[in-house]
């Protein structure tokens, strides 16, 4: 039960950040397109970054998702 609680905790905590990414992103650009989306996604990259205690993974993440 305690890995499935980490794992919701993390997987909650990068859809949080990619959420708050994508709207500050349109909050600070006015605009609405998909380089908001990519914002958040590298936000959601670094909060598994942090998680996983590698800065090269959580940027890796980041920009993976964001290309995606």
């Amino acid at each position: 039960m305690k890995v499935m609680g980490d794992y919701a905790i993390t997987f909650g905590s990068a859809g949080t950040a990619f959420a708050a990414g994508d709207v500050i992103a349109e909050s600070f650009r006015d605009t609405e397109d998909n380089f908001n989306g990519a914002y958040g996604a590298v936000c959601a990259g670094l909060v598994l970054g942090i998680r996983s205690g590698s800065l090269s993974f959580g940027i890796g993440a980041g920009a993976a998702a964001a290309a995606a």
